[in-house]
């Protein structure tokens, strides 16, 4: 009875309950199951499950959608011409006992070995890879979005919503028993100004007798004080007595002197070994006096460090050259104009006929200047050499 499934059979059951035709589902020696069943039968035909190949088939080719693009009046399709895998559906007319056939056509390239199909695809493949992309393209973003935008964006309404200040406020006024301390904004101040108009103490390090005359400020902020002639003269022969003789006070002005030329001719960068075009020279006017001798000794230290020293007296139609005076008059000195001038220890009331001013660090111990009345601290830090700038009252 198994091999009866799946056909279209009339059952004659007596008179008393009919005829009935249907599918066969399942079937025993005792039961037979029928699908599809319709009773009284009069006319009785059996039909196979096989079909005969020869019938006629209709074939339908699938063609895939084009989405809607703006300003077309109907979506199209587009199919392709390729000769892959096509389906072939059989009569929809046809009844539930006969199956589908499949027919598969053979491409053409199926008779070439494997590797030279995968190595060499045929622009029929890759025209449908492309259409395959632009498909997609067209389904994304083929639709229209101009009735769904319909006003602008409002930036200001939704940055409102963030008005932290506002909840504040409004929390703060359902409290009014809440004391709230008045907001002081802190002063602001610039990058060159003071907080307190007065000079700390702090920047006053050095404390002379008697103050009469003007006073200078370091890059730092260090107040310098000048002293007079009669307070200077007393702090030479102190320094005379400890042994800190003229000829030791030449050799300290003179590296001082060779310090600062040195900084004002370009350091390192002038005085460099692969800069030999540009290499410095320096000209010293010395005279019969003991600036003339630290002069000598400023141009001997120079000449260590390999720069051209010259020392003579200059003729009056030669260019003139920026001028470093050591230690000159505080009045200037007549017929010189020095654009630099280097002071020893502390300085004397200098005028602007001296140039810009530098003070110089001799070396004297603590208990010269306290032996004079000067209270003393030493102004130069990491430097031997600093420069002055007059204070502004």
């Amino acid at each position: 009875m198994a091999n009866w499934i799946g056909y279209m059979v009339s059952i004659k059951c007596g008179d008393d309950i009919g005829t009935f035709q249907g599918e066969i589902l399942s079937a025993t020696n005792t039961i037979i199951t029928l699908t599809k069943a319709a009773d009284s039968i009069v006319d009785l035909k059996l039909i196979d499950k096989q079909s005969d190949n020869s019938k006629e088939h209709s074939t339908v080719t699938i063609a895939k959608p084009l989405a809607k693009r703006a300003g077309r009046t109907q979506s199209t399709s587009e199919s392709t011409n390729s000769n892959t895998n096509k389906i072939v559906y059989a009569n929809l007319s046809h009844s539930r006992s006969k199956p589908i056939d499949i027919e598969v056509k053979s491409n053409a390239n199926e008779s070439l070995p494997s590797s030279h199909k995968a190595n060499t695809p045929n622009k029929r493949e890759k025209s449908k890879n492309r259409w395959g992309k632009s498909w997609k393209d067209e389904e994304c973003f083929g639709s229209p979005l101009d009735h769904k935008i319909s006003k602008d964006f409002d930036f200001e309404k939704n940055l409102a919503l963030f008005n932290k200040q506002a909840i504040w406020d409004e929390l703060n006024a359902q409290k009014p028993d809440v004391i709230k301390h008045a907001d002081k904004k802190p002063t602001k101040y610039r990058h060159d100004e003071n907080v307190i108009a007065t000079l700390p103490t702090t920047y006053r390090q050095i404390i002379v007798p008697k103050q009469d005359f003007c006073e200078y400020v370091t890059d730092d902020g260090l107040i310098i004080p000048s002293i007079s002639r009669s307070l200077r003269k007393k702090l030479w022969e102190t320094a005379e007595r400890v042994g800190l003789t003229w000829e030791k006070r030449i050799e300290l002005v003179g590296r001082a002197a060779a310090e600062i030329s040195i900084q004002l001719l370009g350091g390192g960068h002038r005085l460099n070994p692969h800069n030999t075009h540009q290499w410095p020279t320096v000209t010293v006017l010395c005279g019969p006096h003991k600036q003339g001798a630290a002069g000598i000794n400023a141009a001997r230290q120079l000449a260590s460090h390999g720069v051209k020293t010259i020392v003579f007296t200059i003729s009056m139609d030669a260019p003139v050259a920026p001028i470093l005076a050591l230690d000159p008059p505080p009045i200037g000195t007549p017929g010189i104009n020095p654009k630099f001038s280097l002071l020893p220890v502390l300085p004397l009331p200098h005028t602007c006929n001296n140039g810009k001013l530098y003070l110089c660090n001799l070396g004297f111990p603590l208990d010269i200047f306290n032996e004079v009345g000067i209270k003393y601290k030493s102004p130069f830090g990491s430097k031997f050499v600093i420069p002055l700038h007059p204070k502004d009252d």
